[in-house]
């Protein structure tokens, strides 16, 4: 008879190196017959056989529930090692009891007895039902050494691979079949087991899968500052707290301002291997204007194991400062809105901000709020009347505030230039804004839109002109184009190829310069454009029969079409239809 029962050894800790077991079997006899050493109802590890017969023989290795929970003592199960570390004088006991994401197995035979046939690897479950691990798995080891009898095999299902529970149930790491060479008696043994379960960070996949050793209590304070909820003289402080351990727990935090204890927030609760935010409002009346040595101190909660980050120190400054000048394009000419971006260190500051340009003060913003840790922008207005074109250096200055130590950072310059430029160019066959390449074949007598994008990434209005030329041919000037500054506009030109000689043309775009811009050189750009027989969509200088396929390819289609080729549509009309092919079919033949 076959006796069918669960056997092995507890799993401890998130990780063991299980001692040496085994299942006796005795084979070659009428039917085989097993023996499990171990009776229990307890989480344990097992080998099982599947059908054996006088001549044949399957094994499974496999978990008996696996789940997600622990016990911190051994109240539940009677048994087990007690636990090492810093909890030793406790008397606690653990169990890896799931939320697996690796093993690391060992297994032997006797060859005399049974000789290897295969086996499988039940993993991930998502393939193997009745296996272990999520997808995707890694195989780091897998060697049979048929002569000695042994079997290594190690996976790991790394992130994002979720971690593998099978509560109440039976999980297989892998299945393996004999022959019975001869009769006899021998233990099936797992030599070794390495377990890795609630694996917070995955580094990689090794034989020596990474583990934790113990289960902790062990919370910390991990920063103070300040936020923006309070309104002055309140000031609310934000105090970030880590449960570092593995149980939920409940603190208790004070702050203290240069050692004066100015709040507290008790009971707070947070749950194992987790951060939490406590916000604690300081009343700041009566305490003068200055730099503040602020400190959190969080309770230890029982059986705490390290007490030294329960404490975190920071400082507390006044401190403003400008971080950034620019124009921008809501002023109208002779108006130049100047937007300034200014910070807050730890306290809401009110102060005042002075706009400068070469020296001379061109406007002020009066009582300036910006909140703890927070940027504001603030726009000044310029009137340039009577200023002349030309580069200015613009200064922002921002008054100090009482008990700022810092200034340094108070002012900021730049410089404020005229300049456009031409960004970027490309054909199209119509007249849309889309740019294509900076290369495309067009029919002779046919048309073609070019496009330029123009730019000004100066600081001021401008108006300029933009003209256009085929290989320094004058073609067309579009006159008065207006950008903001920042700003950026698309304008287009259709070429009419009619008289223009087979070739390659650069065409481009030239953007005047406007009065006292000094960097000219991205004032004109251009891009080839070639000149062909229409049909002779390869660019070949010639229509043959594959200019006549390729255009065939993508007849019927329209632009915006996966199949549409912009080459082959030849009159530029947004489709390849029977037009073009009768255009082509014109030319056909033809060569230059």
């Amino acid at each position: 008879m076959v006796k069918k029962a669960v056997s092995g050894l507890v799993l401890t800790i998130l990780m063991i190196s299980m001692l040496a077991m085994a299942l006796r079997i005795t084979v070659g006899e009428a039917e085989a017959s097993i023996e499990y050493p171990y009776s229990t109802d307890m989480p344990v590890m097992f080998i099982a056989s599947e059908n054996p017969t006088p001549s044949t023989l399957e094994v499974n290795v496999s978990v008996f529930h696996l789940t997600n929970r622990f016990y911190s003592t051994d109240t539940e199960w009677k048994s087990g090692d007690q636990q090492l570390g810093p909890y030793a004088d406790f008397g606690r006991y653990n169990y890896s009891l799931g939320n697996l994401l690796g093993f690391d197995i060992s297994f032997s035979w006797n060859p005399a007895i049974l000789n290897y046939t295969g086996h499988t690897i039940l993993a991930p479950v998502e393939t193997y039902p009745d296996g272990v691990l999520h997808n995707p798995t890694l195989t780091a080891d897998n060697r049979v050494n048929e002569t000695a009898g042994t079997y290594r095999v190690a996976v790991t299902s790394p992130r994002p691979a979720l971690p593998f529970n099978a509560p109440h149930a039976n999980a297989s790491f892998f299945t393996m079949s004999f022959d019975v060479l001869s009769p006899g008696s021998y233990d099936l043994s797992l030599d070794g087991a390495d377990l890795a379960v609630d694996v917070v960070s995955f580094p990689g996949v090794s034989a020596n899968i990474p583990y934790r050793t113990s289960f902790l209590h062990d919370v910390a304070v991990r920063d103070i500052e300040p936020v923006q909820t309070g309104t002055d003289p309140v000031l609310d402080v934000n105090v970030t707290i880590q449960n570092q351990g593995d149980f939920d727990e409940t603190s208790s935090i004070t702050l203290f301002a240069n050692g004066s204890n100015v709040g507290a927030a008790a009971g707070v609760n947070i749950g194992n291997r987790d951060f939490k935010d406590v916000t604690i409002s300081w009343d700041t009346t009566g305490y003068p204007k200055g730099t503040y040595n602020m400190t959190a101190v969080a309770t230890a909660v029982p059986n705490e194991y390290d007490t030294n980050d329960l404490t975190y120190t920071t400082y507390f400054n006044h401190d403003i400062a400008v971080t950034d000048i620019k124009s921008t394009d809501t002023g109208t000419d002779p108006i130049l809105d100047v937007n300034i971006t200014l910070y807050s260190q730890d306290y809401e500051e009110t102060f005042n901000v002075n706009l400068y340009a070469n020296g001379s003060n061109v406007g002020t913003a009066i009582g300036v709020s910006v909140k703890p840790r927070d940027s504001k922008d603030v726009t000044i207005s310029w009137d340039t009347t009577g200023y002349p074109k030309g580069t200015y250096n613009m200064t922002a200055v921002a008054s100090a505030v009482l008990g700022e130590v810092d200034t340094s950072d108070n002012k900021y310059q730049t410089y404020f230039v005229h300049n456009v430029k031409v960004a970027d160019f490309g054909a199209v066959k119509d007249l849309t804004v889309e740019l294509t390449t900076s290369q495309s074949i067009v029919g002779e007598h046919y048309s073609i839109g070019v496009n330029a994008t123009l730019q000004n990434p100066g600081d001021f209005e401008e108006t300029f002109n933009v003209t256009f030329y085929a290989n320094g041919t004058f073609l067309d000037t579009v006159t008065d184009v207006n950008l903001k500054p920042g700003g950026s506009v698309e304008v287009s030109y259709t070429w009419d190829t009619t008289g223009f000689a087979y070739g390659n043309y650069t065409v481009s775009a030239n953007a005047t310069a406007v009065p006292g811009e000094t960097y000219i050189i991205d004032n004109v750009l251009g891009g080839w454009i070639f000149v062909t027989l229409a049909g002779d969509v390869d660019g070949d200088h010639d229509v043959d029969i594959f200019d006549i396929v390729t255009m065939a390819g993508s007849y019927g289609s329209s632009k915006g079409q996966p199949k549409y080729n912009p080459v082959a549509d030849i009159d530029g009309d947004g489709d390849v239809d029977i037009f073009d092919i009768v255009a082509a079919a014109g030319n056909y033949g033809k060569s230059w």
